[in-house]
């Protein structure tokens, strides 16, 4: 029975993740399709003119973009992607009452 529940409260955890991972790459898209301009190439630090390109040329770089800071913060990025299924294992082990409190 505990097994079961662990097992349920981290596959909740990870769900967790995985919806943190498509609202990062839906935010990302929609803020590319949003800015688009016609142009890609353009990184906001360097300034270049940009060549012209497509609208899904454009999301794809975006989200290179995304990719590229994923791995070079990586310290930062697996802590955050591990807290939900660690928080979920954590919350599995304490111990839930099965009758309500108050009557």
């Amino acid at each position: 029975m505990q097994g079961e529940d662990t097992r349920r409260f981290i596959i909740r955890g990870l769900a967790v993740d995985a919806g943190l991972a498509v609202l990062v790459i839906v935010y990302v898209s929609i803020g590319a399709i949003a800015d688009f301009d016609g142009k890609c190439g353009k990184f906001l630090f360097f300034g270049g003119a940009g060549h012209p390109c497509s609208r899904w040329e454009h999301v794809r770089e975006s989200l290179g973009y995304v990719f590229v800071f994923c791995l070079v913060y990586w310290w930062v990025v697996v802590p955050l992607l591990l807290a939900p299924p660690v928080i979920a294992w954590f919350a599995a082990k304490l111990p839930f009452r099965k009758t309500p409190r108050f009557r």
